[in-house]
């Protein structure tokens, strides 16, 4: 299953990115990138803005959401 690749592939900032995504911002890449952008840390700026670029083009080249692959990742393991 390509989705379940990808998620073993995904790091922990990655998937985390993902569940603050969902449940800070609404499930928009958009309004995450904005909050960054004003009031993130340099760090933020320079290490997740280029992480969230990824995971969208991910999202938009497959059609997937990586919430719900997230999800089923996390039913596999019980939790």
């Amino acid at each position: 299953m390509k989705k379940h690749r990808l998620l073993l592939a995904l790091g922990t900032a990655e998937k985390l990115c993902v569940l603050l995504r969902d449940k800070q911002f609404g499930g928009s890449w958009n309004k995450m990138l904005e909050w960054i952008r004003t009031d993130g840390s340099h760090k933020q700026r320079s290490e997740d803005i280029p992480r969230i670029h990824r995971l969208m083009k991910y999202e938009k080249k497959y059609g997937v959401t990586l919430t719900d692959t997230l999800t089923e990742e996390l039913r596999a393991k019980g939790l």
